[in-house]
């Protein structure tokens, strides 16, 4: 039996994007592809270039609180307050980075 047997079925299917393997971006609004673009940049730029060292500190700067807040970050699925009132479920898809980031 092998493996590398041609599947018909699949013939029109287009291989997964690494960048997105389970293909959140058809879910998300414009806004949204706006919202996670600017996550991206900020965490490429703020915190991936620390966040090795924060993890092995067991630190997190109070200060990048501020820029997040400063982004519209937290509470970004509240309604009100100057909130952006986001989906909960959409303020999840966004977060694809490190996951201490969002605790």
């Amino acid at each position: 039996m092998s493996t590398t047997a041609s599947h018909p079925q699949c013939a029109d299917v287009p291989a997964p994007s690494p960048t997105d393997f389970l293909g959140i971006d058809a879910l998300l609004t414009d806004d949204e592809r706006l919202i996670r673009d600017t996550v991206r940049a900020f965490v490429r730029a703020r915190v991936l270039p620390h966040i090795a060292d924060w993890f092995e500190d067991h630190t997190f700067p109070h200060a990048m609180a501020k820029e997040l807040g400063d982004l519209g970050l937290l509470g970004m699925h509240l309604h009100g307050y100057g909130y952006a009132g986001t989906s909960e479920d959409s303020a999840v898809r966004l977060f694809g980075h490190p996951s201490g980031l969002r605790s």
